[in-house]
């Protein structure tokens, strides 16, 4: 049933003034046993016309005297609350008919139309919550103290955008979405049909219960830690890795000379790779890598030598081939002849010679073929990549010397990158558990992960989950929800420490996945207190937004331009709301909702709250006189006043509250203490007794009648 609240007075196209019965006059009312909030600026009221609500957004208010009609300052009693005729202003914005919300101009309201409070059916007919739609709670409204629920459907098949700054409560909120999510009776589905990939970059999300999910097989935390042995890994197929395009990137190739020999390399690493599988194990690498060394010694350059050098030096590095290093090391070069020659059991062996040629290939070179192809192999994938790259400079240089000098800095970026990854990555070329599981949460915790390689994870991974969610589940029985916290780290349009190239590339990859991820059932969710950071492209592609309070002006600027649900009236509030309030807009909204996140102490929460740094402090000076107490020469002896005093006295000086705290906390029997104390004590029973209980030595009567008793129960 209605509660009416007033009625419409006056109409000047969609701006309805209303006359409020002198009973809604205060901020809440309290209305049949149920305390309802009395209707203020941006709230929203209900127009009866018919069988149509018309709904309105109030946007003033001002008051009429009714008693001061002589107009006399002495009589003023306009702000008497028996005198206030209280009228206000309210926009119309759309109607609710047969329980569906339309934003339309064909209803207005008229002179003698009743209002009433907005009813929870006409929030949800607002917000696009049919009877049977499914939703979730997220909060309440922040003006109309009703519940706020989102659709589910419209939500999480979205891109997600939740900005705000530092301490507003956007963590919570980011967190509270899918904390809500999985407790709801859609929870166990989602998770067993979904996967849900969380970006950590400041560990706020890899607690035991975040999520509401204990560890176990429905989520996964992976603490990336170069410095911790027993720090997970990051799984990540091989064929995924080795694109040529992403490598130059991660190593900061130069696109004229350093990518190019990258893309070659990788070309070549492939062939090797592939011919050894299809061809039953036959040695590929081995095969390539002497065939190298074979084209060098037949060569009439002098310069050559040096590269025949780094290549044995190369293959002692991965053999340690005693046998053959001698035979190796032998090559020379004959100026006269110009030709390389080796000594082989007292022979000399000229190299412009095919004979002497394949003489050498047969009695050594062929020896060594097996040898390197299956140490090759054995190694660990970065080495095996770091060691193929090294191979190819020399193979490319031995015909063009001059290449040397402008591959020589990349090689230093591709050891460093390379070592630095390896701690944290397995290559593999079957498996890998997380992405081909299609359950779940899997939270990837970057908090350890050393500054040179945070952002190239994320771009790695996600570039990897994408592509294989593409190819291998173009049905879309299975969706994917990446979810990004700080999402400027990697997002961000500027330049920053790396350079143009970098930037767009990585930007590229995200776009893309902003831009086409939908229709392939793939999803993103990013939370930045900085929006003006983040690339507009993906800014403007976001579907449902989440704003709490945003004071820069260029972050507000960057919302203004790129979220067309959002109305001026809304924009103008986001500076001023509180911690955990914000203004959630977008397709899955025909209205932006004004709420406030549910904030509940006892639900798993990211690590974010704020310190309180008085309770910080004042605990840690509790457990200094903790430990001080226990440090007394007479701790037996000493009564609880006693203790009290001598840790508030000087030298120790601590509070009366953290003495009091000492006290009440430590393990300590003060009868005990007090029969101790007397048995250091001369005189009669009465004299002990009133020693004990001075305000010097300070035991109370229980304690020391305890103490004499037992004294002379002893004696």
């Amino acid at each position: 049933m209605d509660k009416y609240i007033g009625i419409v007075i006056s109409v000047d196209s969609a701006i309805a003034e209303v006359a409020m019965y002198d009973m809604v006059n205060d901020a809440n009312i309290l209305w049949e046993g149920q305390v309802l909030p009395g209707p203020k600026v941006g709230s929203f009221i209900s127009i009866l016309q018919g069988n149509v609500r018309i709904i309105a957004k109030v946007i003033s208010e001002k008051i009429i005297d009714q008693q001061n009609s002589i107009g006399s300052k002495e009589f003023d009693n306009r702000y008497s609350k028996d005198s206030i005729n209280r009228v206000i202003k309210a926009k119309s914005i759309g109607t609710v008919k047969g329980g569906n919300f339309q934003v339309t101009s064909r209803y207005v309201p008229m002179v003698g139309n009743k209002v009433s409070w907005i009813s929870q059916e006409d929030y949800a007919a607002m917000y696009a919550l049919g009877e049977n739609v499914p939703s979730l709670r997220i909060g309440e409204d922040l003006l109309g103290d009703q519940e706020v629920n989102i659709p589910i459907d419209r939500i999480f098949a979205s891109h997600i955008g939740v900005f705000g700054n530092t301490g507003s409560g956007k963590s919570n909120t980011l967190h509270r979405l899918y904390l809500n999510l999985f407790k709801s009776e859609y929870g166990g589905y989602a998770l067993e049909n979904s996967k849900f990939i969380i970006i950590d970059f400041n560990g706020e999300y890899s607690n035991d219960n975040s999520f509401g999910l204990g560890a176990g097989n429905l989520k996964k935390v992976i603490n990336l830690s170069a410095e911790n042995p027993n720090g997970g890994k990051l799984e990540i197929l091989e064929e995924d890795f080795l694109d040529s395009e992403l490598l130059s990137n991660i190593f900061s190739a130069t696109k004229a000379t350093q990518a190019p020999f990258i893309k070659r390399s990788i070309v070549n690493y492939t062939k090797v790779a592939n011919y050894s599988r299809d061809h039953n194990g036959e040695c590929g690498f081995g095969n390539f890598f002497i065939g190298t060394v074979k084209n060098m010694i037949q060569s009439s350059q002098a310069t050559v030598k040096n590269f025949i050098d780094e290549w044995a030096e190369l293959y002692f590095s991965l053999t340690n081939d005693d046998i053959n290093r001698q035979n190796l090391k032998s090559i020379s070069f004959h100026g006269v002849n110009s030709s390389f020659y080796a000594v082989f059991k007292d022979k000399t062996l000229y190299f412009n010679s095919s004979e002497n040629v394949n003489t050498y290939t047969t009695r050594i070179l062929n020896s060594i073929v097996e040898n390197i192809d299956r140490k090759f192999y054995e190694i660990d994938f970065f080495d095996r990549l770091s060691f193929f790259l090294e191979f190819s400079k020399i193979h490319e240089c031995s015909y063009n010397a001059k290449q040397k000098d402008f591959l020589e800095p990349l090689f230093k970026r591709i050891r460093g990158t390379l070592d630095s990854l390896a701690d944290i990555v397995t290559v593999d070329s079957v498996s890998r558990e997380y992405l081909n599981s299609s359950q779940g949460v899997t939270v990837i915790n970057l908090l350890d992960v050393d500054r040179g390689v945070k952002n190239i994870i994320p771009m790695i991974l996600c570039k990897s989950v994408y592509r294989n969610h593409r190819l291998y589940n173009s049905s879309r029985e299975n969706t994917v929800h990446l979810i990004i916290d700080e999402a400027h780290n990697i997002l961000n349009s500027g330049s920053g420490e790396v350079g143009d190239q970098w930037r767009d590339y990585r930007l590229d990859i995200f776009e893309e996945i902003i831009k086409e991820g939908r229709k392939f059932g793939f999803y993103m969710a990013i939370s930045s207190q900085r929006p003006a950071d983040i690339s507009p492209t993906i800014v403007s592609q976001i579907h449902n937004y989440f704003i709490h309070r945003l004071v820069n002006e260029i972050d507000l600027r960057m919302i203004e331009r790129t979220m067309p649900t959002l109305d001026k009236a809304s924009f103008d509030v986001i500076p001023t709301l509180g911690k955990g309030e914000c203004v959630v807009t977008g397709t899955a909204f025909s209205l932006p909702v004004f709420t406030v996140v549910d904030w509940v102490e006892s639900d798993p929460r990211p690590h974010s709250d704020d310190l309180v740094l008085t309770d910080l402090w004042i605990k840690a000076e509790y457990k200094d006189a903790l430990k001080k107490a226990k440090d007394h020469p007479l701790v037996k002896k000493i009564s609880k006043q006693g203790m009290r005093n001598w840790l508030t006295s000087e030298p120790n000086l601590f509070s009366p509250e953290a003495a009091q705290w000492t006290v009440d906390n430590m393990k300590a029997d003060w009868k005990a203490n007090a029969l101790e104390k007397a048995k250091s004590c001369q005189g009669t029973p009465e004299e002990i007794y009133s020693h004990l209980i001075s305000d010097e030595v300070g035991f109370t009567e229980e304690e020391a009648g305890y103490a004499v008793f037992q004294l002379k129960f002893n004696r």
